[in-house]
């Protein structure tokens, strides 16, 4: 294992922060499973969609959260930092939520899903990779793992809160979301520009071969998915 005083200054300092984003990670995963997931709720009790139009309203999500997601990362190496792309995901997805609830009707609620999956594609790439920066294979599939109890522990959380919501004020599944992403934003802009990784030399860094197997598991994942 290595200690912290083997891992060099600037890596340290990358991840010091790693309870914020984890609080952030937990935050914007409610916040996202509020609308992704509850909006099925609003939409068959307050619009008397079917499920066909439930169904057209999942793809709204999914078509451009796989865009972001996949262009998340040439974003990040030629145009932006990986703060600035959190912030900006974190930021348009407030903005568009918050616009919505003074008119949630048909057209707003895909408009809003289509947005909400864009802004969701965009900002978990980069907060993943802070989740790992600076880490050995063996240290970050650790931290990985904390990272996908935390994301993975809010869903269930918002998606019970949501039923509750709707029948309190309707318009609250669109207002609460917007105020827990306020705190993650402002979490977000402690963060250091970019997470720095293992240098090229490092001794535990993957080699080639393994890399190369790594990204064949990558592809079958993404075609599983």
């Amino acid at each position: 294992m290595t200690s912290p005083a083997d891992v060099p200054p600037q890596l340290s300092s990358a991840a010091v922060s790693i309870r914020a984003l984890l609080l952030v990670t937990f935050i914007e995963s409610a916040a996202t499973a509020l609308i992704e997931r509850g909006i099925f709720f609003y939409t068959e009790h307050k619009l008397g969609f079917t499920e066909k139009e439930n169904l057209w309203l999942a793809l709204v999500f999914a078509m451009p959260y796989v865009v972001a997601a996949l262009g998340a990362h040439a974003v990040t190496t030629r145009w932006l930092s990986e703060k600035a792309l959190t912030v900006i995901g974190i930021a348009g997805q407030t903005l568009f939520l918050a616009a919505v609830a003074v008119h949630p009707v048909g057209w707003t609620i895909f408009a809003a899903q289509a947005v909400m999956g864009f802004c969701t594609g965009l900002k978990w790439p980069p907060i993943e990779s802070y989740i790992s920066a600076g880490l050995t294979p063996t240290q970050a599939s650790r931290r990985i793992g904390v990272f996908n109890v935390t994301w993975a522990g809010a869903v269930p959380i918002a998606i019970v809160l949501a039923g509750p919501l709707i029948e309190w004020w309707d318009r609250a599944l669109f207002i609460v979301p917007p105020i827990l992403s306020m705190v993650s934003f402002l979490f977000m802009m402690g963060q250091p520009s970019r997470p720095i990784h293992l240098p090229d030399d490092h001794p535990e860094r993957p080699s080639d071969e393994h890399l190369a197997h790594m990204r064949g598991l990558l592809h079958a994942s993404r075609w599983l998915l």
